[in-house]
């Protein structure tokens, strides 16, 4: 008998009407552009679930870094960059600020805080790798004793905690992904926060072509005060925003199940990505460790039992528009050659998750 296939898919958008109503409120008003009654609700709701003073709305979490590196020049000029991450966080930096790669730490896949130390930087940008928080204690006290800037990359994190603190409130400033495959979707978008008054100013201007503060004495003037582009969140994907954090809480009950699975069946098995007692994970990715002759044989074969896998991002280092000669960067390179990411999404069934891990289990032994 044949066996019956399955299909798990890696992302899975959980939309419903909701959502739809938002979107038909924004059109009933007459006001879908930036900067409107639902982009106003997206940042204070931001504000809440962060517990930052400001939240700052833009088109993207790519655009979102760029302003949050256009808010700190020049006094930065050299970023230091996990190696191990998805590419826009080192091309937002290009024409902008000096990149200096930095190696991952094994265990977690985050930076690693020994290699931070061993190199030359004014402004560190950590990566939450999959949603895991970095180790933010010592990354801040670092930059605190070099006088640098910390801006984190949390693209994946949203929801996860540090030592009882959300992710993104931290370092100076935090940059958040709203693409459609992040745990909170709105098709495309993103937002900064911080507890600066200073920077979170100079970011409303930078994503909003330098428009100085409203002038009440005539309104109608175009008055720049500062450089600037157009980096605005849509009010469409501001409100959609809106009510898919609302149901954060639901998303990430669901995700922990799906992952509390996985590492039960796999246990001994695979190697996971630590997840240290001080922080909690939202598990945007759910990542495994196969030995590296092994790997992509398990990627095959899982896909032609109908259930997606990717392999996590070639490190920065070795990617052809990016690469060079310089040091080693081992950990990295092991990580990336071992890495599967398992499906995990805000729809996935706990019958999904046991389908999975029973293939898996079963490849590894055929």
């Amino acid at each position: 008998m044949t066996e019956k296939i399955r299909r798990v898919r890696w992302v899975q958008l959980d939309l419903g009407e909701e959502e739809k109503k938002a979107l038909a409120d924004c059109i009933d008003r007459g006001w879908i552009a930036g900067g409107g009654p639902a982009t106003q609700e997206l940042e204070r709701t931001v504000k809440r679930l962060v517990d930052v003073k400001h939240a700052v709305a833009c088109s993207s979490g790519t655009t979102a870094l760029m302003t949050a590196l256009y808010a700190v020049i020049p006094d930065a000029r050299r970023a230091a960059i996990p190696t191990f991450t998805f590419v826009a966080t080192v091309n937002v930096t290009r024409n902008l600020i000096e990149p200096v790669l930095v190696d991952c730490d094994p265990a977690t896949l985050n930076l690693s805080l020994k290699d931070l130390s061993a190199v030359q930087w004014d402004c560190v940008i950590p990566v939450h790798v999959g949603g895991l928080p970095v180790d933010m204690a010592e990354v801040v006290e670092t930059a605190e004793k070099r006088n640098g800037w910390v801006i984190e990359d949390a693209a994946e994190a949203i929801g996860a905690q540090y030592r009882g603190k959300p992710v993104g409130s931290l370092g100076d400033l935090a940059c958040f992904s709203l693409y459609a495959s992040k745990v909170v979707a709105s098709g495309e978008g993103g937002f900064i926060t911080t507890n600066s008054d200073e920077l979170a100013e100079k970011c409303r201007q930078i994503i909003n072509q330098g428009y100085a503060p409203r002038n009440e004495e005539a309104p109608w003037e175009y008055l720049h005060s500062s450089f600037g582009l157009n980096f605005r969140i849509t009010d469409l994907q501001a409100a959609v925003a809106v009510e898919q954090l609302k149901k954060l809480p639901r998303f990430l009950e669901r995700r922990s199940r799906i992952a509390s699975i996985y590492r039960e069946m796999l246990n001994g098995k695979v190697g996971f990505q630590q997840v240290p007692p001080d922080r909690t994970h939202p598990y945007y990715l759910f990542l495994i460790l196969v030995e590296e002759p092994k790997r992509d044989k398990v990627i095959r074969r899982l896909t032609e039992r109908g259930i997606e896998a990717k392999v996590t991002w070639r490190p920065v280092h070795l990617q052809p528009f990016y690469r060079h000669d310089g040091r080693p960067l081992p950990n990295a390179e092991h990580a990336w050659r071992q890495v599967i990411a398992l499906p995990i999404h805000n729809k996935m069934s706990e019958e999904d998750a046991v389908y999975v891990s029973d293939q898996l289990l079963n490849i590894l032994v055929s």
